[in-house]
């Protein structure tokens, strides 16, 4: 398969059914909602429920790009339709989770490092020393870069989880992850036997 198949094939499916495109795209506008709203509105109730509202509706959206990996890798070339929700949302909770999981040393490097300014600013509120502004730049660019390198992994975690039929286990089993990476060739990957 060449670029120009892959490129196609690419445009043709989500292509192949306007209203699915749809119902997803109005999932992620209300996912969005949240975020949105924490910048414009000053109403700490509105916020609060727009916020779990864009939230759970985030989880779908999660489960339905969960629904999305396993139909593919079962060979069906149409998108999968909107139904059973509440696998849908439990899907999309496991995937979450799986990338908060992988994300766990990003997190504790930036906290470490916020520690150190935090701590500076008690020790000497009069000014933060450059040493503690410098550390906390690189735990920053540390955790940028891992996250980089994290992501394509949380990818493969997660379609192996797709494959094993949504066993949850599947996305932290690494020497089958690290083997599906090792199988890109650029030109195929073959999931499964």
């Amino acid at each position: 398969m060449d670029i120009g198949d892959v490129v196609s094939d690419a445009l043709k499916y989500p292509l192949s059914d306007w209203t699915k495109i749809l119902i997803l795209g109005i999932i992620l506008v209300i996912a969005g909602i949240g975020n949105i709203s924490r910048s414009f509105m000053a109403d700490s109730t509105l916020i609060s429920v727009l916020g779990i509202i864009g939230f759970i509706v985030g989880l779908l959206g999660y489960g339905y790009f969960f629904k999305i990996i396993k139909s593919s890798l079962a060979g069906i070339s149409e998108l999968p339709s909107f139904d059973d929700f509440v696998t849908m949302f439990i899907d999309g909770i496991k995937v979450a989770v799986v990338g908060f999981v992988y994300s766990i040393p990003a997190v504790i490097l930036i906290l470490i490092f916020a520690a150190s300014i935090i701590i500076s600013l008690i020790l000497n509120p009069s000014s933060i020393p450059i040493g503690a502004l410098i550390g906390a730049g690189v735990g920053i660019i540390l955790a940028m870069l891992y996250m980089i390198i994290i992501t394509p992994i949380i990818a493969v975690a997660v379609a192996n989880m797709a494959y094993n039929d949504g066993e949850f286990s599947a996305a932290f089993r690494f020497s089958e992850i690290f083997d599906k990476i090792g199988a890109i060739d650029g030109e195929t990957l073959y999931y499964g036997t």
